[in-house]
Formats: C-alpha cells, structure tokens, sequence
C-alpha cells in the first residue's frame, strides 16, 4: 500500500517537473492574423498639393495573414476593402479648378503580398521589445469601377487651354481600366500588448502603372502616374498551441 503511495508521489513530482522544465512545451504559431481599418488617399491630377485628396475621408478596412521565415523576414498576404474620390469643386482656390470641375470616385478592392523586415529581430515570439518596427513592401492587384464626371466643365472658359478641351476628348474616349497592378511599399510599427495579441500602425504608399485611376490623362498631367496611400491601425493575433502533450495521469 505504502509502495503505491510512493510510486504515485514520484510520477505527480515527475509531471510536475515536466510541466515546469519546459518538456511539455508551448509553441508559437509561425503564423498571425491581423485585421486593420483606416483610409485611402488619392494623389492626382486632381489634388493641388503633396498630401492628395483629404477634402473626403472614407474608411477602409482589411484582413492579412503573415508567415515568418526567419527572426527578421516574413511573408504576408493583405485584402484590403476602401475606395478613393476627388472633387475639383470643392476646392475654393485656386479659382479655375471650379471651372474645372472635374470629380471622380471608385471602391477599390486591393489583393497584395508583402516581405515584411523586422528591425528588431523578434518574429520568433520573444518580444523582448514591446515596440518593434518594420518596412514591407511587395505586388499587388487593385480591382476599381471608376465613376468620373466632366459635365460642370466650362470649355467657354479663358482659364483653359485648347489643349486641355482636346485631350478631354480623348480621355472621354479611352476605356476606363478595371483592375490595375500596383506595389504597395510602407513602414510600420508594432506594440506587444501580450503573448498572443498586437497592435499596429501603417502608412503604405502605393505605386501605380496608370495614369487613369481618376479617368483623367491628357486633360490634366499626361506625364504624371495617379497613386494613393493608406494610413491604417490594426490588431494582430498569434496562436500559441503545445508542442509536445504532457501524459494526464490519475492518481
């Protein structure tokens, strides 16, 4: 009886042990699951200065599964779900964009990977810096139905070129794209809020191969892409599951 009493002592010190050692181990997924929300922001032919179109903020909001590779690199896919707008009326100066008065507006629905470089070097779940930074960059796809508007136009108007009427015509001629390839590229930063959750902070600016994400081309700055950016804040999940099953032992 006594020798019973003995042997379940030492196999509970042992699981005991076991847990407390590290042999039944948790491990962290190599994967995180974000979700962010925030805006996008037209830079064009329509906007006057370096900031784009923030006459209109609306929101946007996206979902992102990342992968690491190393401490440093990982790899993540992004969809992101917003729409960029810019309307000259509703600048007050300078006076000929009323006259002007072009405006445009699409959703945009974006599919993109990013490599994603870790300054700090903690992909593999340390975390010994609460705030981590980070740069990505990578391809992407942006799917748009552009909705643009030249009827407020004044072509009587001595603000305006003949050129600017003519290339008006041709622009109310050309197709309008409906997906467009794009290189999102930005820098971010991250707070270890604990072990298995995180918030972020983005600014992603995206690089664009047409000139017609607002409908306009020849009729405003031929050689001058359209791009946008985001700004966007998000909350990033890791999973922490066991490696390895300590035995359940009745006693």
């Amino acid at each position: 009886m006594n020798t019973n009493r003995a042997l379940k002592g030492i196999a509970f010190l042992f699981l005991y042990f076991c847990n407390s050692a590290g042999f039944c181990q948790s491990k962290w997924s190599d994967f995180d699951f974000g979700i962010h929300v925030g805006t996008l922001i037209y830079q064009g032919d329509l906007t006057p200065g370096p900031l784009g179109y923030t006459k209109t903020i609306r929101p946007m909001v996206g979902l992102n599964i990342s992968k690491n590779l190393t401490q440093y690199f990982s790899v993540r896919g992004n969809v992101d779900f917003g729409s960029v707008l810019a309307d000259d009326s509703k600048y007050s100066s300078p006076a000929w964009k009323k006259e002007r008065n072009f405006k445009f507006s699409t959703p945009v629905t974006e599919l993109s990977l990013h490599g994603i470089f870790n300054f700090q070097g903690e992909n593999n779940g340390i975390n010994s810096h609460r705030f981590q930074t980070y740069i990505f960059g990578g391809p992407g796809i942006s799917f748009i139905n552009i909705a643009r508007d030249f009827s407020g136009f004044n072509r009587n108007s001595t603000s305006f070129k003949t050129s600017m009427v003519s290339g008006l015509t041709a622009d109310s001629l050309h197709t309008l794209p409906r997906a467009i390839l794009v290189i999102p590229m930005g820098a971010g930063v991250k707070y270890i809020v604990g072990p298995k959750i995180s918030l972020t902070a983005e600014f992603t600016y995206r690089l664009l191969t047409t000139d017609y994400l607002d409908g306009f081309k020849y009729a405003a700055d031929k050689n001058k892409n359209d791009s946008y950016y985001g700004l966007s804040i998000g909350l990033l999940y890791k999973p922490i599951f066991n490696k390895y099953q300590c035995p359940r032992m009745k006693l």
